[in-house]
């Protein structure tokens, strides 16, 4: 599901505003990923790092489980080693419903150690993430640490 080029747009004009270019590349499909990870770990943004339980339905939770494991999918198929915290956290939570990670504050805390040693960000281009608050925290994060931020986005400059 693509996003319509116009949820992009907080995340362009901040770049913008930062003058963050070059931290910040568009329309980096998987298949491109590789070549701008250059060996580095690649994490997966994506809503739900940090979500309680009852902010998705359940299927509206369900899909975003499956694009994130999509995604880590279509990295590794690329030779790409990424971490899509969505899609691990709900592989242990399958395993052990009760586990601390079905906490909110506990997940997030895990999900920011996956991103603080991951060397790039990737963000799928699915609509709705890129307003998504986790989404929007990761980037802001990683570029002020200078770390890549590559985005699916389709059609939009950057």
């Amino acid at each position: 599901m693509t996003a319509p080029r116009e949820t992009w747009q907080a995340l362009t004009a901040s770049a913008r505003r930062h003058d963050w270019s070059g931290q910040i590349v568009f329309g980096v499909d998987p298949v491109d990923v590789r070549a701008h990870a250059g060996g580095r770990m690649v994490y997966i943004a994506s809503p739900g790092a940090a979500f309680d339980p009852g902010e998705f339905s359940g299927v509206e939770a369900d899909r975003h489980i499956l694009i994130a494991q999509r995604a880590g999918g279509d990295l590794a198929a690329q030779g790409v080693c990424a971490v899509a915290p969505l899609a691990l956290a709900s592989s242990y939570l399958d395993a052990d419903p009760g586990l601390p990670i079905n906490r909110a504050r506990t997940r997030a805390r895990w999900a920011a150690g996956l991103r603080n040693a991951s060397g790039v960000i990737w963000i799928p281009d699915v609509q709705g993430w890129a307003d998504c608050a986790d989404v929007q925290r990761d980037a802001d994060w990683a570029v002020q640490r200078g770390v890549p931020v590559l985005v699916q986005a389709m059609g939009v400059a950057s």
